[in-house]
């Protein structure tokens, strides 16, 4: 009997991930990337890329290679052609979470860590209930804590719990109005005092002149601190009635944008709440929470209740980003 070999057919040779081409993958919990691989030689006849994870609990991938986290960890994702493999190592990591509320009674502080209804996650006493509470990340970890600030002398903690003094500075006047702000861009909040329409920066978290002063807006605005384009710099917002004027610089100037949210007696409240590291307003009408994620008109992404209508409400990232 005779043998006819079918010189039609070009088999596999290799296979190769070109995309991530060093052969690691980074997603977090709940977000997908698509890995891509290429079979050698360019002519084979049967091209198609089978995919396969080691630990689906971990990342799962589709039959197009677009790999999606599951949960923190690792696991490898196999490209596999005729024979031939290619592997892609994949961590896992946790989500980046978004600011949350803190609600305050006196000298208790009750935190909770996802933007929803339900109790508390965390409870301490901290402080007089006269101290004026102050929220920032002081120490540039990721993590929001409290400034506890009596007439003009402010207090640090570095942790939730306030146990231990992190430092003590004074700033201002006892009089003065306080804002919190990444203000230069390095990854700690500091204070500005507010007079009129003048604004106090100061960069460190020691005694001293302001840094810069700058103009914006009326004396008699509402004034929002946020990082509105994400640039890791926090400036300001004047709120009149409900018609908000964004301004993404620290310089005297014409507003960078204009929106209308809410209505003119709401309570407002500002933060990065979908972690996108753009910062945006909730309107707070009784102990409900409206949720916008971008600095629009429109209608609120995400309606919650926390607390009580009485409670005063901080905002912060109490678990880290």
């Amino acid at each position: 009997a005779v043998t006819v070999k079918d010189s039609s057919v070009v088999p596999v040779t290799g296979v190769k991930v070109t995309d991530p081409v060093s052969g690691k993958l980074e997603v977090t919990v709940g977000s997908s990337k698509t890995v891509k691989a290429s079979v050698s030689p360019a002519n084979a006849t049967d091209r198609t890329v089978s995919w396969s994870s080691s630990a689906a609990s971990v990342a799962k991938v589709d039959a197009n290679g677009k790999v999606t986290g599951v949960k923190e960890g690792t696991a490898i994702i196999v490209a596999f052609s005729q024979g031939h493999a290619a592997l892609v190592e994949v961590t896992v990591k946790a989500a980046p979470r978004g600011d949350t509320l803190g609600i305050r009674r006196g000298a208790e502080y009750h935190f909770r860590y996802s933007l929803s209804t339900g109790p508390a996650d965390k409870t301490v006493r901290m402080g007089m209930s006269n101290d004026v509470a102050l929220v920032g990340d002081w120490d540039g970890d990721g993590k929001d804590t409290l400034m506890l600030r009596r007439g003009n002398m402010n207090y640090v903690y570095n942790d939730l719990d306030g146990k231990t003094l992190a430092r003590s500075f004074q700033y201002g006047a006892a009089g003065d109005v306080v804002l919190v702000g990444d203000w230069d861009g390095d990854g700690k909040d500091t204070l500005a005092i507010r007079r009129g329409n003048a604004f106090h920066i100061r960069n460190s978290l020691t005694t001293g002149p302001a840094d810069r002063v700058v103009n914006y807006g009326l004396a008699t605005d509402q004034i929002l601190v946020g990082d509105w384009d994400g640039d890791g710099k926090d400036t300001l917002m004047v709120r009149r009635g409900n018609e908000n004027h964004v301004r993404n610089s620290l310089t005297t100037g014409k507003a960078d944008r204009i929106f209308n949210y809410g209505l003119a007696s709401d309570r407002i409240l500002v933060g990065d709440w979908d972690a996108d590291g753009k910062d945006t307003l909730m309107v707070r009408r009784g102990n409900e929470n409206h949720v916008r994620n971008s600095l629009t008109t429109g209608k609120a992404d995400r309606i919650f209740n926390y607390g009580l209508a009485t409670d005063t409400v901080l905002v912060g990232n109490w678990t880290g980003r």
